[in-house]
């Protein structure tokens, strides 16, 4: 699976407040100063109004890589880097319905812990390294999700190689297919878990 396959990946031009708007939107961490930096480099060069300079940019449409990659020219839409076993990698538009990531409580900063925690009451464990994050799973209730070697994931029927194992129960690919199997059996704590404060 290759992002260039997948119909998320998008070639598009920006003014630097759209860029904004779309990286809040998808990446959801303060933009990075070099993006400025490059639109007010264009906007001088052109000798056009800043508010008006556009620049192409290449990107997942579903915020699975975490940056926004000028395009140097016609030909350069490859990504930059390549996402194995990327949970919302598909070739139509017609995607199953999928539990999207929470917010900041199921990511684990670089600054914590990484291992088990209790947020809210309820224990969390570390689960797999994607896209240049770590996530923090929940428990099944008293039971813990470990990270396996192969499977085939219950929710997809992918087989995978590095994966989520609950023992006796099921497999999962990825994060979000041990999330989205998680929440069905646990919708109440589920949207405890997920209430704003």
């Amino acid at each position: 699976m290759l992002c260039l396959q997948c119909v998320h990946w998008t070639v598009e031009s920006f003014t630097y407040d759209i860029l904004k708007e779309t990286w809040d939107r998808l990446i959801g961490t303060p933009i990075t100063p070099g993006y400025l930096q490059k639109f007010t480099r264009e906007s001088q060069r052109l000798a056009i109004d800043f508010t008006e300079t556009e620049l192409p940019f290449k990107y997942c449409g579903k915020g699975c890589v975490d940056r926004f990659y000028v395009v140097r020219n016609h030909n350069d839409i490859k990504p930059k880097k390549k996402i194995n076993s990327c949970s919302s990698f598909s070739l139509t538009e017609a995607v199953a319905s999928e539990i999207p990531i929470p917010g900041p409580l199921w990511q684990i900063c670089t600054t914590e812990s990484h291992g088990p925690t209790v947020v809210r009451g309820h224990q969390f464990y570390p689960g797999l390294y994607e896209n240049t994050l770590y996530f923090r799973i929940p428990a099944h209730n008293a039971i813990r999700p470990e990270i396996g070697n192969s499977g085939r994931c219950t929710v997809c029927g992918s087989e995978f190689e590095h994966g989520i194992m609950v023992h006796e129960v099921s497999s999962f690919c990825c994060n979000r297919h041990y999330l989205q199997w998680w929440k069905e059996r646990n919708p109440k704590l589920f949207a405890k878990l997920n209430r704003r404060r």
